[in-house]
C-alpha cells in the first residue's frame, strides 16, 4: 500500500422536522449557521446542504478517522436545544 493514499468518506444525512412542520426563513438560517460553524470544530466539511420544508440534507465530506456516532451527535444534540430556546415564541 501506498504510504501516500488518502481516503476520505462522504455521508448523505437528511434530518426532518417534527410532524413534518414547515421550517421558517429565521429558522433555516440559524441552522446553517449552526452547521457550517460545527464542520468547522470538528473538522469535517459540509459538500452540500439542502434545507427545505420540513428537511435538511447534508452532504459531508470527512476523513476515515472520523467517528460518525460523534459528528451526528455533534450535529443534532446542541442544535435541537439551541433552535428550541431561539424560536419558542415562533410557534
Amino acid at each position: 500500500m501506498n504510504k501516500y493514499h488518502v481516503s476520505f468518506l462522504h455521508y448523505h444525512i437528511t434530518f426532518f422536522t417534527k410532524h413534518f412542520r414547515s421550517l421558517k426563513d429565521e429558522e433555516k438560517t440559524f441552522i446553517k449557521k449552526y452547521f457550517q460553524s460545527v464542520s468547522f470544530r470538528h473538522e469535517f466539511k459540509i459538500v452540500e446542504m439542502d434545507i427545505r420544508e420540513c428537511r435538511v440534507n447534508l452532504i459531508i465530506h470527512c476523513k476515515t478517522t472520523h467517528y460518525i456516532p460523534k459528528i451526528m451527535k455533534a450535529l443534532k444534540g446542541g442544535q435541537h436545544g439551541s433552535c428550541i430556546r431561539r424560536f419558542q415564541k415562533l410557534n
